[in-house]
């Protein structure tokens, strides 16, 4: 009994961290997942579909940070990513794949209005900006990825997620930096 509502109490946490809004999902999904790999848990095929959206957004907005950032710690982070979250989401892909998850091609929308606003924004205000986006998306995917890694779902996929938070906290790490630095609080 008490088993039983330990998964129940687990299964409902990472319900709630996998939750988000409608509009987070992403559109453009390639479905073509193993058929032979049968049917993903729900919770799981949510999991990975959100990190693979999450990788293509912080690939994306770390690019463009690449080129328009005028702080070398932002274009530091900016690299960070785009080699963290391409090497994150090819392994999120290969796990899509076998638990015969939807694979997204496009970022979450959230990411997708940062980029809209971000491209109207240059120099200092393009920093301050994508360093405090950077701070509010990695706190997000943390707690979704520390909440998989203690689930009780496949352990391929929990192994994922828990070599992948040193990353996100790395990069967190370095946007609250950034942040604090960029808004005059730091020295």
């Amino acid at each position: 009994m008490i088993r039983l509502s330990l998964v129940a109490l687990a299964a409902g946490a990472l319900a709630l961290a996998g939750c988000t809004k409608k509009d987070d999902v992403p559109q453009n999904t390639n479905t073509s997942a193993d058929p032979a790999a049968g049917p993903s848990n729900d919770h799981v095929g949510q999991f990975l579909t959100n990190a693979i959206a999450g990788d293509l957004g912080e690939i994306k907005l770390g690019q463009m940070a690449g080129t328009k950032a005028s702080a070398q710690g932002v274009r530091d982070l900016a690299q960070a990513l785009v080699r963290d979250h391409g090497n994150s989401k090819d392994q999120a892909e290969q796990l899509a794949r076998a638990h015969a998850a939807q694979i997204p091609t496009d970022p979450r929308s959230d990411a997708l209005s940062e980029i809209d606003k971000l491209n109207s924004l240059s120099g200092t205000d393009f920093d301050r900006e994508f360093a405090s986006f950077m701070v509010k998306d990695h706190q997000r995917t943390i707690n979704s990825f520390q909440a998989e890694a203690g689930s009780s779902d496949p352990q391929d996929v929990t192994s994922f997620a828990q070599q992948a938070l040193p990353a996100l906290k790395q990069h967190l790490q370095m946007a609250e930096s950034l942040a604090t630095g960029l808004n005059g609080k730091g020295s």
